[in-house]
């Protein structure tokens, strides 16, 4: 969208500045090139991501709907928006969460953090009030518009378009769309430094910013000269926290932060007035502006990045992983664990009556302590919903599929009727022992309200915590995460696997008797297409794990029968797989699986992923990139000689 809107804006300024017979048309062409060309580089830059997303994306089971992820929403207050965007230039002032959550959208240091945006503000502004640069009004439309989506439900534009179409927003915090609004400014500040290099800025908007960071220093040695009670009531009488909430040293470090921004705010104007352009040549001056942004970018680092992990944030472990290891009586790699937990989870009533300071640390405990959302990483725990292949299609499947019949969501309704038998099914087959899910959830009103329990007849309730607001309960008879099954149905793709096992209450399957196998020649005649043969008798065999790493398996099998080595993990077309030496085909199995079809006798069957995809986009990626920097080394000479 970016792109087609700098053409659009392109093709009109040259078509408004032609004055010859097909100036205007010849313009126009120029401006389509140069973004068809900067588009297609674009495009080539990232084809190490694109390419295997399109690889995953065509082999996807169908999704009818992504609005049951949940609508866009935007999940703070007033005063976080107003930190990230309008505060920002002069920092966060809620720096010291950055260790706790480093993803949190209102405190992330960006350009425009604390030490970056005097000389990036400055910058930006000077080249901004260059009449000569046709671009400028595009690049400030693109700040406001980024502006306002960002702002989420108070910009007005996402609600428009949650309304128009809610299944295209599928981002949950529109603040994230600031990268662009930043973006922006990046580009003005790349103008004013070129226009600061080569002869000055304008005069009355370096004034200007030099009465604004002589304030801001001022400001800074004013704080630094209070006592630190003192100014912290100044903060709070400006509307800031309370100083009852500011434990620790969350504003200890600010005036001296202050006194930095207008110190280098000062610098970077005094260095691009015209009347210094006589004290300085015109490299040196330019490699002075860049040294002062880079030294500021590593002070910004050393100050705040460099403490994005806090090490005593992990020490404290988590107690139902405890519980599982200890319940499970096995490995944690060789089953897994569904959390069916919503997004964002409710607090619990001892984390949520903490004060505001308490409660964030808190908060990120707890979602910790309850395996949400990645932190089953830390203890080793294989979720359901998180896979060796990333990314993985399960969630989709899991919120579109056995979770719209489960009694989980009774508000939803479904035309095969409610049910927990296909939920069930699908945790038999990925091997899923332990499912997690709330007691209570929030309810669109705000309030809290209880959730169904799942069907006893179904899942055996192990654990109900209320203080942690969580029921576990364990899965019947779960298939191991790799295992030998002698009984195959065949069916035409994998959405027609997931619709069996969704509709299994009708259809009959059982992971534990048999699993589907997606066949590129299959015939709806078939009758094996239709229903399974009877089960052999006594066991297919015994499969023992060798090796086990994020992109290769190694297994010894040995099977008496003709059998399907199926492995619970994401299908993904950069899987290969050879037996005894020899390659064998990777079947999709249960239409977001794998397996291997295996002649009786001993084998050694190794899975290694090597996906095509991969390697042909880092061939591309790379090769553009040495590419655009030859471009670059052209046209600076090219410029230069003329």
């Amino acid at each position: 969208l970016l792109y087609v809107c700098y053409f659009l804006f392109g093709a009109r300024a040259a078509a408004g500045s032609g004055t010859q017979p097909g100036s205007a048309r010849a313009g126009l062409l120029a401006a389509g090139g140069m973004t068809a060309a900067g588009l297609a580089l674009a495009a080539c830059f990232a084809a190490v991501d694109l390419l295997p997303l399109l690889d995953l994306t065509r082999h996807a089971p169908a999704v009818g709907s992504l609005a049951t992820l949940g609508p866009t929403y935007w999940s703070t207050g007033w005063y976080d928006f107003l930190t990230m965007v309008l505060s920002q230039p002069l920092g966060s002032l809620g720096m010291a969460k950055y260790h706790l959550y480093p993803t949190y959208p209102g405190t992330m240091p960006y350009v425009a953090s604390l030490y970056l945006g005097p000389p990036v503000l400055t910058l930006a502004a000077v080249g901004l009030a260059r009449s000569t640069w046709k671009e400028r009004w595009f690049w400030l439309g693109c700040c406001l518009v980024a502006l306002l989506v960002s702002a989420g439900q108070f910009g007005g534009i996402v609600p428009l378009l949650a309304r128009l179409s809610p299944d295209f927003l599928v981002f949950r915090f529109p603040v994230k769309i600031t990268v662009f609004l930043l973006f922006g400014l990046c580009a003005c500040a790349a103008e004013g430094w070129r226009a600061a290099s080569m002869g000055g800025g304008r005069e009355t908007v370096l004034s200007f910013f030099r009465g604004v960071w002589l304030a801001v220093s001022i400001l800074g040695i004013v704080l630094l000269t209070l006592p630190g009670p003192s100014y912290v009531g100044l903060l709070t009488w400006f509307g800031f926290p309370s100083a009852d909430e500011l434990v620790g040293d969350r504003y200890r470090l600010f005036p001296i932060d202050l006194l930095v921004a207008g110190l280098s705010g000062q610098l970077i104007c005094l260095l691009s007035m015209r009347h210094t352009a006589n004290q300085f040549s015109l490299v040196p001056r330019r490699v002075l502006i860049l040294l002062v942004t880079a030294g500021l970018l590593m002070m910004n680092g050393a100050r705040h990045l460099w403490r994005t992990v806090d090490s005593s944030f992990w020490d404290v472990g988590s107690e139902v992983a405890q519980w599982l290891r200890f319940k499970a009586g096995q490995d944690m790699s060789e089953f897994r664990v569904l959390s069916l937990l919503p997004d964002p989870p409710l607090a619990p009533l001892a984390v949520a009556n903490l004060s505001e300071e308490e409660l964030d640390p808190s908060f990120m405990q707890y979602l910790r302590c309850i395996l949400k959302p990645n932190s089953s990483m830390d203890f080793g725990i294989q979720l359901s919903n998180g896979v060796s292949t990333i990314p993985s299609w399960i969630p989709y499947f899991i919120t579109t599929g056995p979770l719209a019949r489960s009694t989980l969501t009774p508000q939803v309704k479904h035309p095969a009727g409610k049910s927990d038998l296909p939920l069930q099914k699908w945790c038999q087959s990925s091997a899923t022992r332990f499912v997690i899910t709330s007691i209570r959830e929030a309810a669109p009103d705000g309030t809290a309200r209880e959730l169904p329990p799942l069907d006893s007849a179904l899942f055996k309730l192990v654990r109900e915590d209320p203080a942690l607001n969580i029921r576990i309960f364990e899965v019947p008879s779960p298939r191991p995460r790799w295992s030998l099954v002698r009984q195959a149905r065949k069916v035409k793709d994998g959405d027609s696997a997931l619709m069996i096992i969704n509709r299994c209450d009708t259809t009959g399957y059982d992971p534990n008797r048999e699993v589907l196998i997606r066949d590129p020649h299959w015939q709806a005649d078939e009758p094996a297409a239709r229903a399974p043969a009877e089960a052999g008798e006594g066991s297919p065999g015994f499969v023992r794990l060798v090796l086990q790493a994020n992109e290769r398996l190694v297994f010894n099998v040995e099977n008496a029968a003709p059998a399907y080595l199926v492995v619970a993990d994401s299908f993904d077309p950069g899987w290969e797989a050879r037996d005894n030496g020899v390659p064998t085909r990777v079947y999709l199995a249960d239409g977001l699986m794998r397996a291997v079809r295996l002649d009786p006798g001993t084998h050694e069957v190794v899975f290694s992923y090597k996906p095509r995809s991969l390697f042909w986009g880092e061939v591309i990626s790379k090769s553009t990139l040495l590419l655009i920097a030859g471009i670059m080394i052209a046209t600076a000479l090219w410029r230069r000689l003329r």
